[in-house]
């Protein structure tokens, strides 16, 4: 953010309390945005499944387990970046 950055990080932003408010000050002293997220939530296999779940397509559930991998040459993006993120001169 001091380099005039956004930010997004993965949970947990912090370890200790102290830190969060550090955080917290160079957020509110540069106005930059920071955000605060689960990565692996955004991927539409989640929202598929829940999707299926809320219709009864699978029945009910009882127990799930899932896996992430980073396992590909192309990295773990699940949407096309937007021509408009790519970088200014």
């Amino acid at each position: 953010m001091q380099a005039g950055k956004h930010i997004y990080v993965e949970k947990p932003m912090s370890r200790y309390l102290d830190e969060a408010f550090q955080v917290h000050d160079t957020v509110k002293a540069t106005g930059k945005i920071f955000q605060v997220g689960s990565q692996g939530c955004s991927d539409m296999k989640w929202h598929k499944a829940a999707e299926w779940i809320k219709a009864g397509k699978i029945g009910a559930v009882v127990m799930a387990q899932g896996s992430y991998m980073r396992n590909t040459p192309k990295g773990e993006w699940n949407y096309n970046i937007q021509a408009w993120c790519s970088p200014t001169t």
